[in-house]
């Protein structure tokens, strides 16, 4: 893979002249803030990104034009001058010049990463770009997979919302260890119930009263006839006692009124005999008329024995229709209560079907992170982005982060590993030697901006060249 030996840069931003070699895996630029540090830096970037990273204002002030050249150790040599406008030309020849490359962007860019040039670039990435760059860098793809894990724990995250649904309506359902086997008949208590309790037989008592009933009419005819002829004896002495004072007044009329007299007297005579004979009649139908006094009293009685069977009968149906609806309904429930639960079951296969496959899936995907080799061990990709050591990657110290930056970077680096660090100042001593011992690790070129003139610096510039001793 090519190296740079030397980048020599004219008239960019705020560099007159710098010249750089690379003699060391990390190359310390120093020097005060605004003398062209970072002018150095961005130099290598638009040598090899081209227009598309060229700023507003890429030349210097007061120049015409700027120039950045590289060497290779692969012989090569790449030229780029820059105009005012920020359009640029660029060459790519070999050492002697002979041999010119066509389409020289298309080869530099074959040969560096999209963020090769920037060693900490990955860590200012948000998590979504990280988690894409390290996929594209591992060539791992699981977006289906993904996908299909989500789809299967939606529909998982639903039965398991039937399956709560269903064991809480289960539990709160009561069980009835004395209900019956099968339900009772309820109907058929219900229709005895409404054909009553068997009627009281009181005919021979009805037959019994109704006879004396007849013998009471009879003697209130016996009276009415008794009356109606005492009525015609008491007409008959009245005319008796008139025509005896007509006797006395009417001494004329003695022959007729003692005729009359006669009449009259034949008829009390008579009425006085119908009388007897109705009186005694009256008599003999009182006498005729039987005592029901006791077959009431027994009719009375055996009413009153009905009555209390047929209420105790009636409170026993009752009783049994109670407890067969008792039984009915605690029968039900445990019914319920049953289908309740196998509802449940039959979620819950559905459930742990849906984890199995869940489960399948995950098994599949740590599989393959497992087969997969990554920049740096430790790191790997977890459900909302990248990981380090099983902890999100926001998460991990400033030298991880560093390392695994660093690593990403150089896998990223088709063939030319190269690399920028700006604000290097930021990196303490600590970080400093992590950053070479990085560098050499992966055959890495590193140019670092520090502010300063410590030791560390490999060259420092000021007002835009070189300082020299």
């Amino acid at each position: 893979m090519p190296k740079l030996i030397s980048l020599h840069i004219e008239n960019v931003k705020r560099i007159k002249a710098v010249h750089v070699d690379f003699t060391e895996a990390l190359t310390v630029i120093g020097g005060n803030n605004g003398n062209g540090k970072s002018s150095a830096l961005d130099s290598l970037i638009m040598l090899f990104g081209g227009e598309s990273v060229i700023p507003p204002v890429p030349v210097r002030n007061g120049a015409e034009s700027a120039q950045i050249v590289a060497k290779l150790d692969n012989g090569m040599i790449v030229t780029r001058t820059i105009k005012p406008d920020g359009k640029s030309k660029l060459t790519v020849t070999s050492a002697d010049g002979k041999a010119k490359y066509s389409g020289p962007q298309g080869l530099l860019e074959s040969m560096t990463g999209s963020i090769s040039f920037d060693a900490l670039a990955f860590t200012r990435l948000d998590a979504r770009k990280q988690f894409e760059m390290l996929r594209q860098l591992t060539g791992l793809d699981f977006t289906a997979l993904d996908a299909e894990r989500k789809r299967l724990y939606d529909e998982r995250t639903e039965v398991n919302r039937d399956l709560k649904r269903a064991n809480e309506y289960a539990a709160c359902l009561p069980r009835h260890a004395d209900a019956p086997k099968e339900a009772v008949d309820v109907a058929a208590l219900d229709a005895e119930l409404t054909e009553g309790f068997a009627p009281l037989d009181t005919s021979a008592f009805d037959a019994e009263i109704e006879a004396a009933r007849e013998a009471e009419t009879e003697v209130a005819r016996a009276e009415a006839a008794h009356s109606a002829a005492h009525e015609k004896a008491k007409a008959a002495a009245g005319d008796v006692r008139e025509a005896g004072a007509r006797v006395a007044e009417l001494e004329a009329q003695l022959e007729r009124a003692k005729a009359l007299h006669r009449n009259a007297t034949t008829a009390w005579e008579d009425a006085s005999v119908a009388e007897a004979n109705a009186c005694g009649a009256v008599t003999l139908a009182r006498k005729a008329i039987p005592d029901t006094s006791d077959a009431k009293a027994r009719l009375a009685a055996e009413k009153a024995d009905y009555e209390e069977r047929a209420r105790k009968w009636r409170e026993s149906i009752i009783e049994r229709r109670n407890v067969a609806v008792e039984a009915n309904a605690k029968l039900a429930a445990n019914a319920e209560a049953v289908a309740a639960e196998k509802e449940a079951a039959a979620i819950k296969v559905k459930s742990d079907k849906l984890t199995d496959q869940i489960d399948a899936l995950d098994t599949k995907k740590k599989e393959q992170l497992a087969a997969t080799k990554f920049p740096v061990e430790g790191l790997s990709f977890g459900e909302s982005g990248i990981t380090f050591n099983g902890l999100p990657f926001e998460q991990a110290s400033s030298a991880e982060k560093l390392r695994i930056s660093v690593a990403i970077g150089a896998a990223l680096a088709p063939q030319l590993k190269a690399m920028c660090i700006y604000d290097g100042s930021l990196l303490d001593e600590a970080h400093m030697k992590l950053l070479k011992e990085l560098a050499v690790e992966h055959d890495l070129q590193i140019l670092m901006e520090r502010v300063g003139k410590g030791d560390e610096c490999t060259l420092i510039i000021e007002d835009g060249e070189v300082e020299t001793a």
